[in-house]
């Protein structure tokens, strides 16, 4: 295992990491490493313009609510910001603007209005103070008491969708790229359409592609080289529908995995891993624009994982951890393998390698994990290393090796040159049936019948646990080579753990622990005590009690009040499946806890009572004895805020 500190590495042009400085006129074609960013490992994203005429500036968003911005002018600046009681959910960049959205639904803004462009990036703020000097509420959404779902942005014009699937855009509209028929810039956010469920913008376009509740692509924005995939007009005003099952061989957009618009193209991700492109690729050569999307030659004996891009280049990483670059020659080329200076056109990818750390890493990490930010005339290199509390628990529990309940029997050959029975060894590997068979989709006994058919390490079956266990990263073959075996076709995507607990809380067949809920209308006669008192299946007093449903393993993986409960039964008291609750919560409260136990959201139904709710959860940290590095507090607060009772 590298031992290492995290790193950041860039390249491209006018930057300088060795200081973390961007800079405005010298290029930098080798990769360069920061030794100025702290805490690197609660980066959570960096984004950034390096537009031409704009100052360079960086923002990276660290843990919770922590915003750092490296903005060049002739000096360095550096500023920090927080947003109290508030949770970041993700930040987008713009040529002159980043908004910043928050879990409780809420979107601020950094901008600076003091050069080109003008003030309709900067969305509805006090132009006087709309620098770099402060971060300030989108108030448009406050008095429309409107729920942000998500962001996106283009270099001049931003998009905000709701929760109720209405998509709202400002900023400039002189390409129609906010699709509301006409060219007219708007300072405040304009209603665009209805039944949107995704959007998908980059920094150096001027187009816009969402997809809608009914699966279609729709596309609008500049088409001057046909990146949206249509033939119509230079400029398309309304969005237009693209014929995905023609052009792409999908039949809806749940076969999309990405879709990422560059300035005078436009490339798309399927599930399949196949790349497709339409308009001038790469740009500045002669040859003809595709007018419509298709597949990209190169890479059909491939699998692409991610695209990025700025202004003039492209970069492509694949499952095996192999990255490529075409476009322009000295931003594409980070690397000094290639010593000849100037503008030449890499007009097909050509490999680019990777700093020795990343090479380093890749027998552990899988590609998924290494993240790449692109300005307009730049990349970065960087590992997400974010462990939330769900994930940190879970890593304890892998490494615990407490509360197992099923041991993998593996034989493991003694000797590499020799298959013979007497040359191999059993070895038992313990584990938890319940997350196997979710993160595999195979039954227990298949899942070791597969090892044990295969030829796996230790160490290999070792890492392969590790993703089971809490989405840690791994190597890319290796993960293939998993998967190969199972038959399955399918690759779970970067972050799916989350995913699958949510799966697993509405999984109610598979729930196999109830937690005893007094009904409202009972009077307490017990007394109360931490722990709680346990029961039997057969006990006459359970008519009193509510019961709710839960998977005893997330009890005990994320709450230590129910770890100690269980270590100290006996036997005989562990097979009870039956607890009674002493927490004092009601019902509604503790089914919202519990949820957040799988999901690490807080979230109420219309039906809830938010002043109530908040009010019996205020104490759930401690008593139930979460993570110190839980978000749950976090959570509240949100709910504070939105439903205003701070």
């Amino acid at each position: 295992m590298n031992k290492q500190k995290p790193q950041i590495y860039m390249a491209g042009c006018k930057t300088d990491l060795e200081n973390f400085v961007l800079r405005k006129d010298d290029k930098l074609p080798n990769w360069s490493r920061s030794s100025k960013l702290k805490d690197i490992k609660t980066i959570r994203k960096i984004v950034m313009s390096d537009e031409i005429i704009a100052e360079p500036h960086m923002l990276i968003w660290k843990g919770t609510n922590q915003l750092e911005l490296f903005h060049y002018t002739n000096t360095l600046n550096k500023k920090s910001f927080s947003i109290p009681n508030e949770q970041i959910k993700d930040v987008k960049c713009g040529q002159k603007t980043y908004l910043i959205l928050t879990v409780s639904g809420k979107v601020y803004s950094l901008a600076n209005k003091n050069s080109r462009p003008s003030v309709f990036v900067i969305p509805f703020l006090d132009l006087e103070k709309s620098t770099f000097d402060e971060i300030r509420l989108v108030t448009f959404f406050e008095k429309e008491n409107l729920f942000v779902e998500s962001i996106a942005a283009t270099g001049l014009s931003n998009y905000y969708l709701f929760n109720d699937g209405k998509l709202y855009g400002s900023g400039y509209c002189d390409k129609g790229q906010l699709g509301i028929g006409n060219t007219v810039n708007q300072k405040t956010p304009i209603f665009i359409c209805k039944n949107v469920v995704k959007v998908f913008t980059g920094i150096a376009s001027s187009n816009c592609f969402y997809i809608t509740t009914n699966k279609e692509l729709f596309a609008c924005g500049k088409n001057e080289y046909f990146q949206l995939g249509i033939t119509t007009v230079d400029k398309v005003l309304t969005p237009e529908k693209i014929d995905i099952q023609k052009y792409l061989n999908i039949t809806d957009t749940s076969q999309i995995l990405k879709i990422k618009p560059l300035n005078s193209r436009t490339f798309i991700i399927t599930k399949d891993y196949k790349l497709y492109y339409a308009g001038k690729n790469p740009p500045n050569v002669t040859v003809s624009p595709v007018k419509f999307f298709q597949e990209m030659t190169f890479f059909s004996d491939k699998k692409v994982i991610k695209i990025k891009g700025g202004y003039n280049n492209t970069f492509a990483l694949t499952d095996e951890n192999e990255l490529y670059g075409w476009g322009i020659e000295r931003i594409c080329r980070p690397t000094n393998q290639y010593q000849n200076e100037g503008n030449e056109v890499w007009k097909t990818p050509k490999k680019i390698n990777l700093p020795d750390y990343f090479l380093n890493l890749q027998n552990n990490y899988l590609s998924t994990s290494l993240k790449i930010a692109c300005g307009y005339y730049s990349i970065i290199l960087y590992l997400n290393n974010n462990h939330q509390a769900i994930y940190l628990d879970f890593k304890n529990l892998f490494e615990s090796k407490k509360y197992c309940d099923y041991n993998i029997i593996v034989k493991f050959n003694k000797n590499n040159n020799s298959n013979n029975q007497e040359n191999q060894e059993k070895n038992i590997i313990p584990v938890h049936k319940l997350l196997i068979e979710l993160r595999t989709g195979l039954k227990i006994n298949k899942f070791q019948n597969i090892l044990n058919e295969n030829i796996f390490s230790q160490e290999e079956i070792n890492i392969f646990l590790k993703w089971v266990y809490f989405d840690d990263i791994i190597n890319s073959k290796l993960f293939n080579k998993f998967f190969d075996s199972f038959n399955s076709t399918y690759r779970p995507p970067d972050g799916s753990f989350k995913k699958d607990l949510l799966k697993l809380y509405n999984d109610e067949d598979s729930k196999d622990f109830f937690l005893l809920v007094k009904e409202e209308e009972e009077e307490e006669e017990e007394e109360e005590e931490e722990g709680g008192e346990y029961n039997n299946n057969n006990d006459e007093d359970d008519e009193n009690f509510e019961e709710i449903p839960v998977h005893k393993l997330i009890l005990l993986t994320r709450c230590g009040l129910f770890r100690d409960l269980f270590g100290n039964l006996n036997e005989k008291e562990k097979k009870i499946n039956k607890i009674q609750d002493y927490s004092g919560k009601s019902i509604e409260s503790l089914e919202i806890f519990i949820k957040y136990l799988y999901t690490n959201r807080i979230e109420l139904t219309a039906d809830d009572d938010p002043e109530l709710i908040i009010e019996e959860l205020e104490d759930a940290m401690e008593y139930y004895q979460l993570n110190e590095k839980s978000n749950f507090n976090n959570e509240l607060n949100n709910l504070k805020s939105k439903y205003n009772l701070n």
